[in-house]
């Protein structure tokens, strides 16, 4: 990065980093502040966070934040009074007896079946959370399939089957990128006590921990540095409420050493907020206009809430 900035004949530079890329430009701020004006953040992985969906501490808050959520919307509280009960007689059902589904295959139209059981869902609800247009259908999923409507699960699953594959992820660089950043986060078995609040995401954790692909990948143990980045360089970190591979709490864990930070969380939001988030750009442009001072837009005041469908699955 400081290699390119000079290349380019830049001075001062904001940097604007998304999801991984966070970590990235964190990293920059700590190696090469002396030419960074702001950094803007927007779903936040510092380099001391876990990875989300490997780490029962994690997922679980935001499992707690999307029934809540249903709790809260009129609709989706009268339709899924017990939406999370109905979540964890879904996981019981599939764990007891998994469904097998027939997909729609993409590479050649040949019969494709997915065999779907309590962790294969979570897997799945994970990836939905990533897409804020897909949150309003969860409330219905979760309630159809405790009640049996396993056809339900097909889009979904063909939506976590094919969403990245293979456009826009490889393989190769992920192990690149994850193996030589921590091997023991990919690695490392579920410890006793790390799912003693969420009890139901143990097997799901253990089952993501099962490959020890780092272990057979070349790695560079000097390389490793998961410390907190310290900075004052003003820096905008953007969270949605809803997201499961970049946390709120992830967030709130990188501005903890931010000392001119400003953390805004966008509680119908999931993954990327400058993708498709109108409030978002408004509070960046206040930023950018003084990054020291926090951005206070007029749509901040009625900041939108998730709203669920609730035709079906009852």
């Amino acid at each position: 990065m400081e290699a390119l900035r000079r290349a380019l004949k830049l001075g001062d530079i904001v940097l604007y980093g998304i999801s991984y890329g966070t970590r990235l430009a964190l990293t920059v701020m700590k190696l090469h502040p002396e030419h960074i004006e702001a950094a803007i953040l927007d779903s936040v992985f510092p380099p001391q966070a876990e990875f989300v969906g490997r780490d029962a501490g994690t997922f679980g808050p935001v499992l707690d934040r999307l029934f809540e959520a249903c709790k809260r919307d009129e609709d989706c509280s009268a339709t899924y009074p017990d939406l999370r009960n109905r979540f964890l007689r879904v996981l019981e059902q599939l764990a007891r007896k998994p469904a097998v589904i027939e997909i729609t295959n993409l590479k050649n139209g040949d019969p494709l079946y997915a065999h779907v059981d309590h962790r294969m869902f979570l897997a799945v609800l994970r990836t939905e959370m990533y897409h804020t247009a897909r949150l309003p259908n969860l409330p219905v999923l979760i309630s159809g399939v405790a009640q049996g409507e396993y056809w339900r699960l097909k889009q979904h699953v063909e939506n976590a089957a094919y969403g990245y594959f293979p456009s826009s992820y490889t393989m190769g660089a992920n192990l690149a990128v994850n193996c030589n950043d921590d091997p023991g986060q990919i690695d490392r078995q579920q410890d006793a006590g790390s799912a003693e609040s969420y009890p139901y995401l143990r097997d799901f954790v253990e089952w993501n921990r099962e490959y020890p692909l780092c272990a057979f990948w070349p790695t560079n143990p000097d390389a490793r540095n998961r410390d907190a980045v310290v900075s004052d360089i003003p820096s905008l970190l953007l969270a949605g409420g809803l997201d499961a591979a970049t946390t709120v709490e992830q967030a709130e864990l990188a501005a903890e050493t931010l000392r001119v930070s400003h953390l805004f969380v966008f509680p119908a939001y999931g993954h990327v907020q400058l993708r498709s988030n109108p409030c978002a750009w408004e509070i960046l442009n206040e930023f950018l206009v003084n990054p020291t001072l926090r951005p206070s837009p007029a749509c901040l005041t009625s900041l939108r809430q998730p709203a669920f469908i609730t035709v079906g699955g009852n």
